[in-house]
């Protein structure tokens, strides 16, 4: 399944770069982009538990990324992955912490001169808390979606993504596809 979703978006990213425009929106070589997002995650929710007990949980998610351009529209940086989860059941509190730090690839299709596609791939190591006990593993993610330029210094920007993160503990993974919505500073 994992192999297949890495094909797929191979073959849309390399279909799009041959069709980008010759007007479209590059972000040049010597760029700096600063990026924060926040996943659809961010909410409270209330589940009916076995017995008709609830489950409250919240969800909190963000994502900082640092990047330079090497080269018109392609560049590397660092990612910083944060994960909150609060859960509480039949008066038993439970907290799952999860943060991870790697580099990140991305690469920018222009589409017009207000908007591009966008197509990452990070990977790095993680740590993760469950309730005081932690432990430290790897994770990969890779994602895609569009940047809207308010200006040639700020866009908004929507993006899929799916990561998966292994751990010392062979019974802790996270296999996670999900939206984040976020803003991009470029100096």
């Amino acid at each position: 399944m994992q192999k297949h979703a890495v094909v797929v978006m191979s073959m849309v990213l390399a279909s799009l770069i041959l069709t980008t425009p010759v007007y479209a929106k590059d972000l040049k070589m010597g760029t700096f982009e600063v990026s924060g997002s926040t996943g659809l995650s961010l909410n409270a929710t209330t589940l009916e538990g076995p017995g008709g007990d609830e489950i409250d949980v919240d969800t909190a998610s963000l994502v900082l990324d640092g990047k330079y351009y090497f080269v018109d529209n392609f560049a590397i940086g660092l990612t910083y992955n944060y994960l909150n989860i609060d859960s509480e059941f039949d008066g038993l509190d439970s907290e799952i912490t999860a943060y991870g730090i790697g580099p990140i690839a991305e690469v920018n299709l222009p589409l017009s001169s207000k908007a591009a596609l966008f197509g990452n791939f990070s990977v790095g190591v993680m740590n993760i808390e469950v309730d005081g006990a932690d432990s430290d593993g790897y994770f990969w993610g890779i994602g895609g979606g569009l940047k809207y330029f308010l200006n040639d210094s700020v866009s908004m920007n929507g993006a899929l993504g799916y990561t998966y993160g292994e751990f010392d503990d062979d019974d802790v993974e996270i296999d996670n596809l999900g939206a984040n919505f976020g803003i991009s500073i470029y100096f």
